[in-house]
Order: C-alpha cells, then structure tokens, then sequence
C-alpha cells in the first residue's frame, strides 16, 4: 500500500508532537515535510568596511557557543591608481586558517569587485576565532566590505 502525502503529514504531526501542518491546495505529492530539531540559535549578520589599508575584523565567534557560517560576502572598490590588490576574507576552521573568499585585481581602471556566497550546509567555524578580511596593494586606494552571516549553538 502506498502512503499518501496526507498519511505523510499526519504521520509527522503525531510522532513528533508538531503542530498541524498546513498546506495549499496546489502543493503536489512530491512535496517533503522537513523538521528543525534545533530551533534553539541565535541568527547573526555582521558588516565591517576598511579604508585603504588594515584587516577587518567581520565578526569574532564566541568562546562558549558553536558558529556555524551560512553566508559571506567581500567587496573591494578601488581607484584608477591601483596596479594590483588581493582582497581574502579567512576563517579558522580545526585550527588551520582557510581562505574562503579571494578576489585578485590587476588593472589600472577604478572598479568594484564583489563575490558573495551561501552556503546550503553550513560551515563550523572555531570557537573563539576572527573571521578576517584583508587586502595588500601596491598603489592607490582601496575600500574592502566584508560581511558574514550564521547562527550559534
């Protein structure tokens, strides 16, 4: 015998002690019900720009929860005087600190550069760790943004 979609659902509201779930008529049979067995975090979105030179500090995970990274965001704006930067946003991921986002420019024409990037699994960063944006040049001026989101544990 094949279950139903509606077999399905009753199942999930009365084994886990869920609320009713409600669904449109135009839902189809190919739908999948998914439960969040950790309701419980804290969501964070964190911003931090520099002018020309410095590392930015995004964000700074806390030493007694869990970071999970969910989104990152690096965006370097620079003048027609600059003839080469490497922007990088880095974590710390089992002690070893891992270049996540790299953007490398090498004209002498004033541009934006700019990567973003969710992630559909999320990516624990070490605790008590900076989550570090940096750029190096050469000439000119720069502007780096970085920002990150997440949740804690």
């Amino acid at each position: 015998m094949k279950a139903t979609k509606s077999d399905a659902l009753q199942r999930v509201v009365s084994e886990l002690g869920t609320q009713e779930l409600q669904a449109c008529d135009k839902v189809n049979d190919n739908i999948q019900p998914t439960l969040d067995i950790n309701p419980h975090y804290s969501k964070i979105f964190m911003v931090g720009e520099r002018t020309s030179s410095g590392p930015i500090t995004a964000y700074t995970t806390p030493a007694d929860k869990e970071f999970y990274l969910t989104f990152a965001k690096l965006t370097l704006i620079t003048d027609a005087n600059q003839d080469g930067v490497l922007a990088t946003l880095s974590i710390f991921v089992d002690g070893v600190s891992k270049i996540l986002l790299n953007i490398d420019k090498f004209t002498t024409t004033a541009t934006i550069e700019h990567i973003e990037v969710s992630f559909p699994y999320p990516i624990k960063v070490d605790k008590n760790t900076a989550i570090i944006a940096t750029a190096t040049r050469t000439a000119g001026t720069h502007t780096l943004r970085a920002a990150v989101a997440g949740f804690l544990v």
